[in-house]
């Protein structure tokens, strides 16, 4: 992930679903100049979150806000100074809806969000070689309700239905599960 916003030049990460802030912790944590806003509908996410900047002394780079990380009506004005959008693990599960549900929300980051210099959409690879066990992965989606991943070809014909287009695909071979993030952009016209 930071390789791929540092490429992109961006300095202040919006971070839509960031459960307990793991994630935009360890990169404030490798990186200094990085700030961020992290978004989570839960309530206790978000105080995990807060906890865990404090301890590891980078709560004044980054904040927590409950918020819905899929309807901007909701987020707080800091999130929209960030230059770089991250969701890992969290846009499938709308495919619950169809697929029409996740094309909108990316549509709707296109319109809201259209001077990002990356949204990076990090979505578990499934069925690839080396892999010892997707059965319980799949299954919990399926038992919890939640929409099944996809793999990269069927996010790509997602992608090509949206006001984004993807650039670059980033993914660690043998790593299980692998998550693939997709860096997007704005379509110009």
């Amino acid at each position: 992930m930071l390789a791929a916003m540092r490429g992109r030049g961006a300095s202040r990460i919006l971070d839509v679903g960031c459960g307990g802030g793991q994630l935009l912790v360890d990169a404030c944590l490798r990186d200094e100049g990085l700030t961020g806003v992290g978004l989570d509908i839960s309530p206790e996410a978000v105080e995990v979150a807060r906890d865990l900047a404090r301890r590891e002394g980078v709560d004044d780079r980054v904040e927590f806000v409950v918020a819905d990380g899929f309807a901007p009506q909701t987020w707080p004005d800091s999130a929209f100074t960030a230059d770089g959008l991250c969701s890992v693990s969290a846009l499938h599960e709308h495919f619950r809806d169809g697929e029409q549900a996740v094309v909108d929300i990316l549509d709707t980051y296109a319109t809201v969000l259209p001077e990002q210099k990356i949204l990076l959409v990090g979505e578990p690879e499934m069925l690839y070689v080396d892999s010892e066990n997707h059965d319980d992965f799949f299954l919990v989606h399926l038992l919890s309700g939640q929409g099944l991943p996809r793999d990269r070809f069927a996010w790509l014909s997602v992608f090509e239905k949206t006001r984004l287009q993807c650039r670059r695909i980033y993914s660690r071979p043998g790593a299980g599960p692998r998550v693939c993030f997709y860096d997007l952009a704005p379509r110009r016209p």
